[in-house]
């Protein structure tokens, strides 16, 4: 590869991709619980945690809070979440969901069903009920035993009491509205941590292939304008 096709890669890659605040998203506002209110997670890189609050104007509403995000699962064979049982950031008995780019469920979790954190949530990597391709999908945290809802109000997960990680009810339809089958306490932790693996930006990267047809075309352009503009030697 000659010095200008180097070039004009680096100069294609370097316009290609976007500003990232790191690998930490905070939530912005208040993240809403359906897809049209959800933070978008947007950026370049990988993500690995998210901070949250689960919390609302009136306190007395704060457990019926659900907090949504739009991320983008690069390596579906390596994606995992999990809440972090810590000081300052511990939701005492949290449920995970994750949903596909329409809403659809994929997989959800009360208790980590290693028996090992506790009340926290994980959604493991390779497991069966687990994304099968890399894409836009929606991350949901709530309170146990707040259950996601279809437009026709049938629960979108099977059975999601107790231990285990659960797939989605069969017939259900997407997104559409959330129970709130809660019991109201004001003295829970609200904060929260998520952790996540296999997440990152949608790839604004051209295939290499791309890139060398597009870095090929735009030096034979400057290729000959340079030859235009040198004098002919006779």
């Amino acid at each position: 590869m000659n010095r200008l096709v180097a070039l004009t890669i680096g100069l294609v890659l370097g316009c290609a991709v976007p500003a990232w605040a790191g690998p930490i998203w905070i939530e912005s506002g208040d993240a809403g619980n359906l897809a049209a209110t959800a933070n978008n997670t947007t950026g370049s890189g990988v993500l690995s945690t998210i901070l949250g609050n689960l919390s609302a104007a009136d306190p007395f509403d704060s457990a019926f809070d659900v907090d949504l995000y739009q991320i983008f699962i690069a390596d579906p064979a390596s994606f995992s979440v999990s809440t972090v049982n810590s000081p300052g950031l511990n939701v005492s008995d949290p449920q995970l969901f994750l949903f596909d780019s329409v809403g659809q469920g994929i997989y959800m979790n009360d208790d980590d069903e290693s028996g090992l954190n506790g009340s926290q949530s994980n959604l493991p990597a390779g497991h069966a009920f687990g994304p099968a391709s890399a894409g836009t999908y929606y991350l949901a945290i709530g309170w146990w035993n707040n259950e996601p809802l279809d437009a026709l109000l049938n629960p979108i997960f099977e059975d999601v009491n107790g231990f285990g990680v659960n797939g989605p009810a069969a017939g259900s339809g997407a997104l559409a509205a959330w129970d709130n089958n809660v019991l109201q306490r004001l003295d829970l932790e609200t904060a929260y941590e998520i952790r996540l693996t296999g997440v990152g930006s949608e790839a604004t990267v051209p295939e290499p292939g791309t890139l060398v047809l597009i870095a090929t075309g735009l030096a034979g352009v400057a290729h000959r304008r340079l030859r235009k503009t040198r004098p002919h030697l006779r």
